[in-house]
């Protein structure tokens, strides 16, 4: 009975341990884009503009994105409050063409440069 137990808690460990190495990985995991937001359309409706990795920070470009973000999103850094014009977020989520529906935000205003 005794090593029933002990091969119970094991597994469990295992178990455990997996979970929060993979819950890691998807923490640091780079977002699906990074924008500059626009304007907030309504409370879960922003407009940006996608920003592109350079060296010595981000540049805008030409693409505009509409990001939807619902209760269910996380936000990582910051908060909801942050949702504002001029705000840089990295963003991750189910994107169909122009469109962003937002699972996880992580806010980079003053984190990151914008050029």
């Amino acid at each position: 009975m005794r090593s029933i137990v002990w091969v119970a808690a094991g597994i469990c460990l295992v178990l455990a341990l997996a979970t929060a190495f993979f819950a890691g990985r998807l923490m640091m995991a780079p977002p699906s884009a990074v924008v500059e937001v626009r304007s907030v359309d309504s409370p879960a409706l922003l407009a940006a503009t996608l920003l592109e990795r350079r060296r010595s920070g981000y540049m805008r470009t030409n693409s505009a994105l509409q990001i939807r973000v619902s209760p269910q999103t996380t936000f990582v850094m910051g908060d909801r409050s942050a949702l504002k014009a001029g705000a840089v977020l990295g963003v991750d989520g189910d994107r169909h063409g122009a469109e962003l529906d937002a699972d996880r935000v992580v806010v980079l205003t003053g984190y990151v440069r914008v050029r």
